[in-house]
């Protein structure tokens, strides 16, 4: 009898193992179907009662569903599984998405040759982490890649400008006036001319942003050439034409103090200063808790934002400070010791006109940005945001695989959200 049963076990054991490979092999040919059609969704419904059995062709499958859905996170969870070439080179991509090089690194050290596309996100990570040295052999291979030449040819001459060589700097970027890239040609001609400007050579800088549409830093540079310029009527000259361009009121205040015009120039630093309070009430009214949630102020933007704010009153001050020494002493131009305090005011001045327009920039964008991510992801519930991950994990462990699949989509779409708002943060305020 016992002999009979333990037959009988071992038949229906066999059969349900017989079906669920039928079973099985069934789902992941209609998954591959769908995933051929785009119909990734469907695809991923298919294929969840089989994650578990963690077989290769179903973990990639589904981690190529769940990229083309934009769902990174899960992505990333399926592919850091699998060692193949492709989903390393993957986990490189995701990883520089999510701007965590030190994982980045880790996968791209295991990729034997990596193609173009892959060494080119890696080049540009150790670019954007400071490690220049190892960023140019990278940087030179890429130069020979017709998809890549000019894109590295960009970032090497970045690499050069922070080197402080800044002649080879400005040969390459003239190289890029052709590329075919219209835009890349477009920003290459403007860092030429920002790096003309900080070598003074403003007359060349002035020559290229004639042709760019950027009128206060025109007007910045005109400002600069003024002040360099040995002949009064040429400085007049270059400050009437910083005058025409500007429209930062900060910026056209110095410029019509420099003419004399005393008078408008107060009107347009009022209209300034008023506009800056406004803008800091706007986002207060519009953020109540802005300036007092812990996870906001923690960002480094915002940190950059005080610093900035406090730089800025400190330069105001030496700015008064100066214009009363002006003011006292401006009849005796030959006072050999009054010319080193003009020149001191011309140099505060100077400074104190690009972090107006670096604060105004600042502001507008935090306004926008901060509004943004406050509005779909609260700060207090981003801080909870792990426990509840961990909870709704322990959910889909208890609920079934297509809930648990629901489940996840939601998580990584959360954590998708909380990561591409960091990220436009981070680029709307980048210096």
């Amino acid at each position: 009898m016992i002999f009979r049963f333990i037959s009988m076990s071992i038949l229906v054991c066999s059969s349900l193992w017989a079906y669920d490979s039928v079973s099985m092999a069934g789902r992941l040919v209609q998954a591959r179907l769908q995933f051929e059609e785009r119909n990734y969704s469907e695809a991923l419904i298919l294929l969840a009662p089989l994650l578990n059995s963690k077989d290769s062709e179903v973990l990639t499958l589904a981690a190529h569903c769940e990229f083309e859905l934009g769902n990174y996170l899960a992505a990333a969870e399926h592919f850091k599984m699998l060692s193949d070439p492709t989903s390393l080179y993957r986990m490189v991509q995701l990883e520089d998405r999510f701007n965590n090089f030190p994982e980045l690194e880790k996968y791209y050290q295991r990729i034997i040759s990596p193609p173009d596309f892959v060494r080119y996100i890696h080049a540009r990570q150790l670019f954007l982490n400071g490690y220049d040295a190892r960023a140019l052999p990278e940087l030179d291979l890429l130069m020979t890649s017709p998809d890549y030449e000019d894109r590295a040819t960009y970032i090497k001459a970045a690499v050069l400008a922070r080197q402080g060589q800044i002649d080879q700097a400005v040969q390459l970027l003239t190289g890029l006036s052709g590329s075919l890239n219209s835009e890349l040609a477009q920003l290459a001609k403007l860092t030429k001319a920002r790096l003309l400007y900080e070598q003074d050579q403003v007359e060349k800088s002035i020559a290229l942003y004639e042709t760019l549409n950027y009128p206060d830093e025109l007007a910045w540079v005109q400002l600069r050439a003024g002040d360099l310029s040995p002949d009064l009527k040429k400085a007049q000259s270059y400050y009437q034409a910083a005058e025409r361009h500007a429209s930062d009121l900060g910026l056209k205040s110095d410029i019509l103090i420099r003419e004399d015009k005393n008078d408008e120039a107060r009107v347009y630093l009022k209209a300034n200063q008023d506009n800056v309070l406004a803008t800091q009430k706007k986002i207060a009214e519009n953020n109540p808790e802005l300036f007092m949630d812990p996870w906001v102020l923690a960002q480094p933007e915002v940190a950059q934002l005080w610093a900035l704010q406090n730089k800025i009153a400190e330069l105001e001050n030496l700015w008064n400070d100066t214009n009363l020494e002006y003011e006292i002493f401006k009849i005796d131009l030959i006072d050999e010791e009054f010319q080193e305090k003009l020149d001191k005011f011309k140099q505060a001045n100077l400074l104190l006109t690009g972090l107006r327009v670096e604060l105004r920039n600042l502001k507008e964008n935090y306004a926008d940005t901060s509004k943004r991510a406050l509005e779909e992801a609260k700060p207090v519930w981003l801080a909870k945001l792990d426990e509840r991950i961990h909870e709704a994990d322990q959910v889909a462990i208890r609920s079934g695989a297509g809930e648990r699949l629901k489940l996840r989509n939601r998580i990584a779409q959360i954590e998708q959200t909380k990561a591409a708002e960091l990220r436009r943060a981070e680029e709307a305020f980048k210096p």
